[in-house]
């Protein structure tokens, strides 16, 4: 099954910027199944995004062919939150929140409907498991606002302080820098967390993993470091805990 709209202007960019973001859930893995899109691939014209058994291809957004491959991290059976946008030079893609890849701009146009779970293709292979919360925007949004979708849509975890502990001791782990949710890895999500923690809507256990820039308070600039090192960025955080 697939939702087809027939307004010819959805998903229609001509040069302005875009976002289209959604989450889906795989049923299982093969070649080519069509996520969305208003491509017809029979006459190379339109664009599309595909999962390819484990990686997402982007394909028509730069001239007709995959413009972009992520790598491998698709597994069956789990949610997966992508963002593909577009800004006047070039065109990325953020799978939950992290930047998963990138090319440059000649979006493709064609008079095919915008589908969702399948695209205009002869004998194409729709996309078998669940779509859900489809968003467009005529601008590209950030990695923060990209993060704010997620974050509204799953909540916020909370900081948390991992402790082990015997019939004799009790050790407390030191608690991660720029990691105020807590799982033990940085992701935009944190940073998010920080920019909010900045302007007094959250607070940080303790503090001092709120500052990887290194001086309390935590600023804006805090959350910059702490995104910079989320999408792979060469950055050293240093934040002021004992």
């Amino acid at each position: 099954d697939y939702v087809e709209i027939s307004d010819a202007s959805v998903g229609t960019f001509g040069s302005s910027d875009f976002s289209v973001l959604f989450w889906f859930k795989a049923d299982s893995l093969g070649s080519a199944r069509y996520l969305m899109g208003k491509s017809l691939p029979d006459f190379g014209q339109g664009w599309d995004i595909r999962l390819d058994n484990q990686v997402i291809d982007v394909v028509g957004v730069n001239g007709w062919n995959v413009n972009i491959t992520t790598s491998a991290f698709a597994t069956a059976g789990t949610w997966y939150h992508v963002a593909l946008v577009g800004s006047a030079t070039t065109v990325q893609i953020y799978v939950d929140g992290a930047l998963a890849g990138s090319t440059g701009r000649a979006v493709g146009t064609s008079g095919a409907p915008f589908r969702i779970g399948m695209t205009t293709n002869y004998g194409g292979t729709a996309f078998p498991g669940l779509i859900d919360d489809v968003m467009m925007f005529d601008r590209a949004l950030s990695p923060f606002e990209i993060a704010s979708v997620i974050a509204e849509a799953t909540g916020s975890a909370c900081p948390v302080t991992t402790t082990t502990s015997t019939s004799t001791t009790t050790t407390t782990l030191p608690p991660l820098c720029a990691d105020p949710t807590g799982d033990g890895l940085i992701k935009v999500t944190d940073c998010l967390y920080i920019l909010k923690a900045a302007v007094g809507l959250l607070t940080c256990a303790p503090e001092c993993i709120c500052a990887p820039a290194g001086t309390l308070p935590a600023t804006a600039t805090d959350a910059l470091a702490c995104l910079k090192k989320a999408v792979g960025q060469a950055v050293t955080l240093s934040c002021p805990c004992p």
